[in-house]
């Protein structure tokens, strides 16, 4: 199950987007204006930030993880639709850098299929001008911890649960269908 920890580092990570002249960070709870520079650029509204390395987060080789990485390039590739290599950094390095990819256009209940294919807990995602979401594959488990560390004062999980209400009256909106189950 996953701990009130992880929920936290999901969203205190620092995802960045390699663009070929340039690069940009986006942060759970955030809105990122060189983000919709780009979805305007190409006539998309929506985005995902989705990765196959280190499924559930158990941590692979490098060369396992490449394989995961490459077999979810060609998955998102067949979608057509524009495609940025990314990296999750931890601010703390506990965790390996992760790469992913950032796909424009893309609806997120495609994504987290994916995501659910490559064992992944979580994908992130957003509209123009909105804050990044993050979106769990197995959201009654993140509910779980949430609650869990609800008494906890962490600046991170705050900033993604106070926006997540800007949209709801649920605090707890920042785990997406919670009414839905999902397998995994």
């Amino acid at each position: 199950m996953p701990s009130y920890e992880l929920l936290a580092a999901h969203c205190r990570t620092d995802y960045r987007v390699e663009l070929p002249d340039r690069h940009f960070s986006i942060r759970p709870g955030q809105t990122c204006a060189e983000l919709d520079a780009l979805l305007r650029s190409v006539g998309a509204t929506c985005w995902v930030l989705i990765t196959a390395e280190n499924p559930r987060s158990e941590q692979l080789s490098d060369s396992a993880n490449a394989t995961c990485r490459e077999q979810l390039r060609k998955q998102l590739e067949q979608t057509g639709r524009p495609l940025f290599p990314t990296i999750a950094v931890s601010p703390d390095s506990t965790w390996p850098p992760e790469l992913g990819h950032l796909t424009l256009g893309l609806p997120e209940s495609t994504a987290l299929t994916i995501a659910r294919q490559f064992n992944q807990h979580a994908i992130l995602s957003g509209e123009i001008g909105q804050p990044a979401t993050l979106r769990f594959t197995t959201p009654a488990a993140w509910h779980e911890a949430l609650l869990r560390g609800a008494v906890s004062d962490d600046p991170a999980i705050r900033t993604v649960s106070e926006t997540a209400r800007i949209g709801s009256h649920r605090p707890e909106s920042v785990i997406n269908n919670l009414d839905t189950p999902h397998e995994v």
